[in-house]
């Protein structure tokens, strides 16, 4: 189960690897705790970028992207609503109950168009329980009619 060292050793390789000219280095944004911060506005939501998501004992659940069209906060928007009773962030998709801790990292609004490759490379190396698309499953290869 991956966890917040594994991201930043992957992204670090990824900046290693994978140097862009006329752009700094790919960083990881401070912790954002859902059920404190979110009064505040999601680390660089004015962004695109990578987001990561983590649950209470620190596994990262999931990786994703919000690249051309949109920003990092009107992504995660789409994952959490505004408790205006007791001021948390609430998930509204069931699976997301534990997660505490949101991390960013932003691009440049003229380079969204590499988000999706960072995000693809993080979810290549790292592999979420929660990133399941693409995955290729042992049990579809028994079930394909030849």
């Amino acid at each position: 189960m991956p966890n917040l060292q594994d991201l930043q050793a992957a992204l670090e390789e990824f900046n290693t690897q994978y140097p862009r000219p006329n752009m700094d280095k790919l960083l990881l944004s401070d912790e954002y705790n859902i059920l404190k911060d979110f009064r505040s506005h999601y680390p660089y939501a004015e962004y695109p970028g990578v987001y990561a998501i983590f649950n209470s004992s620190g596994e990262l659940l999931r990786l994703g992207k919000s690249s051309c069209n949109s920003t990092l906060g009107a992504r995660l928007s789409t994952y959490y609503k505004w408790d205006k009773v007791e001021y948390i962030g609430v998930p509204k998709h069931i699976g997301y109950e534990d997660v505490i801790i949101i991390r960013t990292i932003k691009f440049p609004k003229d380079r969204a168009f590499e988000a999706p490759a960072l995000e693809e490379f993080l979810i290549g190396k790292l592999n979420p329980r929660f990133n399941t698309l693409g995955r290729k499953k042992h049990s579809d290869e028994a079930n394909c009619a030849v």
